[in-house]
């Protein structure tokens, strides 16, 4: 008796759609497991469930208060923000404009100061 290629090909068919339709099965008791599980939980859990779902449209219209009045106190505080901004811009530049014209002042005082010693010095010297 022999087994052609054909028959042995049924045969490994056969075989792999025993082995799917056991892993079929397993997949599908853990899926009711899981099922019954959040079922008996949802039970469990109704009133609690029910209660929120009664207090939702509060909730969101608590929020969409809240989002207002957050909208409406961070207005001024933007527009107080950008013009803390632009005067603080213009008080580093006037700093900045300031501490130039010191430095001028200090380095001309400094070569003045120089040139008199320098006058000094020579006529000392006479």
């Amino acid at each position: 008796m022999y087994i052609s290629l054909y028959d042995l090909g049924l045969i490994i068919l056969f075989c792999l759609a025993l082995v799917a339709g056991y892993y079929l099965i397993v997949t599908l008791r853990a899926i009711l497991a899981v099922t019954r599980t959040i079922a008996a939980i949802i039970d469990s859990r109704r009133s609690a469930l029910e209660k929120s779902i009664e207090l939702l449209p509060e909730i969101l219209n608590n929020t969409n208060e809240a989002i207002v009045a957050v909208k409406t106190t961070a207005e001024p505080v933007s527009s107080l923000a950008r013009y803390l901004e632009s005067n603080l811009t213009e008080t580093a530049d006037n700093f900045e404009r300031l501490a130039e014209t010191v430095l001028l002042y200090a380095r001309w005082a400094a070569e003045i100061i120089k040139q008199v010693m320098a006058l000094l010095s020579k006529k000392g010297d006479k």
